[in-house]
């Protein structure tokens, strides 16, 4: 049977079922009826992986909301979690029109404002940029990541042994350089199974980042978070990744994982199997830029199957 997970109000219900999808499909049409009388935006989400989606794929980690009115109807403040980036969502007005999309929680991480990254922005440039907006006006935000996928079965130890597939491919790797975005010799794979790693900050220029860290891969970029409770400490769209490089420490202790990102500096993170990750995010980084460069040559959804055998 296929497993299903429920996070409620009072925790994470788990059940084995079958036809879980005609069953979610069935909650999001009974949800949506629900919510349609008192909707005033369209709502438009769009899917991640490793925890993009809740336990029933009602909500997404990255939603998109259309505001038409000016009174917005909430209040965002600086990131309490993370570097000066962006702006979360503080407050919501009883009965004010983000209330009523259903769809902007408080906590949530703003990301764009109509198509427009404010990952690049401090706080009061994000707010000037929002009141300066034009409408009806499109915000991205991500949402917190889940209890699921920051449980104890994913989390890793302090001072774990490095895996025999990280030693395998420590052996090979390179060391001299740190990995670009446009570098493209794969890394040795890992045996290890996928899973959402923890990461714990050795070297933090900004000194903002928490004591634990989880790293979530999205189709957007690298959605970082407070281990502790989900938060988001900051958000990399995948242009802000300019290098990072995979290292293995002495024995007994966990792997290194650096990353330089724009506008922030170079950071050093512990999490087991290193190199897996680096592997995963090296991929992730290929399909954005192949999907950049399709866009860019105006193949992506108007193109069929016919033309892009021709072109290619």
């Amino acid at each position: 049977m296929q497993l299903m997970m429920l996070d409620t109000n009072v925790g994470t219900i788990v059940f084995e079922a079958n036809e879980t999808a005609a069953f979610a499909n069935l909650v999001q049409k009974q949800i949506d009826a629900a919510l349609g009388a008192r909707r005033m935006s369209r709502v438009v989400r769009r899917g991640g992986m490793a925890g993009g989606r809740d336990a029933l794929g009602v909500h997404n980690s990255i939603v998109e909301v259309q505001l038409s009115e000016a009174a917005l109807g909430l209040s965002l403040e600086p990131n309490p979690f993370g570097p000066d980036q962006s702006a979360v969502v503080e407050e919501l007005l009883a009965g004010g029109q983000a209330e009523m999309t259903g769809e902007i929680k408080c906590g949530q991480y703003l990301i764009s404002i109509n198509k427009k990254s404010t990952l690049r922005m401090p706080y009061n440039r994000t707010m000037d940029a929002l009141r300066n907006a034009e409408r009806p006006l499109l915000l991205t935000l991500v949402n917190p990541i889940s209890r699921a996928d920051r449980s104890p079965d994913s989390r890793v130890r302090r001072r774990a042994l490095p895996t025999a597939a990280g030693h395998a491919a420590a052996a090979r790797a390179p060391r001299a350089t740190l990995l670009s975005a446009t570098h493209t010799t794969p890394l040795p794979h890992s045996t290890a199974p996928h899973q959402i790693p923890h990461a714990f900050p050795v070297k933090d220029p900004t000194g903002d980042f928490p004591e634990e860290c989880v790293f979530q891969l999205l189709d957007e970029g690298l959605h970082v978070g407070d281990a502790t409770n989900g938060a988001t400490v900051c958000f990399l769209e995948w242009d802000m990744i300019e290098q990072w490089k995979p290292a293995e420490q002495e024995q007994g202790m966990m792997e290194l994982f650096m990353l330089a990102i724009t506008g922030m500096g170079i950071f050093s993170f512990e999490l087991n199997d290193a190199y897996a990750f680096s592997d995963e995010l090296q991929e992730r980084m290929q399909d954005h830029a192949e999907e950049t460069t399709l866009q860019k040559e105006g193949l992506t959804g108007n193109a069929s199957d016919d033309d892009i055998g021709d072109r290619y």
